[in-house]
C-alpha cells in the first residue's frame, strides 16, 4: 500500500475490527451468503482465526437445534440425526464432510 493510499483510506475503528473479523470467519467457514459480492482477502484471515471456535459453536448449535426440533416433532432418532446432518452440511457447505471423505480416501 502506498503512502497516498494510506492517506485516502479511512482509518478503521478499533471497535469495528472484531466485528469484521467475526464476519470474515463466518463467511469463510460457512456457506451463508455473508460477503455479498465482496472479495475475501485471505491475508486478513489470520486475525479472524480467533473467531473460528465461536463460528463452529454457532454451526454446531444450529445442527443441535435441528435435531432437537425434529425430536420434539416425534421423528425417529435416525431421521432426526439425518436432518441435523443435512442442516450442518448445508450451513458449513459440506466442509467437514468433505474432510472426512478425503481422509477415508487417503486410507483407502
Amino acid at each position: 500500500m502506498t503512502a497516498e493510499e494510506k492517506k485516502s483510506s479511512p482509518p478503521s475503528s478499533p471497535h469495528s475490527r472484531p466485528w469484521s473479523e467475526l464476519h470474515l470467519a463466518a463467511a469463510f467457514l460457512t456457506h451463508l451468503p455473508l460477503l455479498k459480492g465482496e472479495h475475501m482477502d485471505h491475508g486478513s484471515l489470520a486475525p479472524a482465526m480467533k473467531f473460528f471456535p465461536l463460528v463452529g459453536a454457532v454451526v454446531g448449535f444450529l445442527g443441535g437445534a435441528a435435531y432437537w426440533i425434529c425430536a420434539l416433532l416425534g421423528l425417529p432418532t435416525v431421521a432426526s440425526a439425518l436432518i441435523a446432518l443435512v442442516v450442518l452440511a448445508w450451513v458449513s457447505g459440506g466442509l467437514h464432510e468433505d474432510g472426512l471423505a478425503d481422509m477415508a480416501d487417503g486410507f483407502g
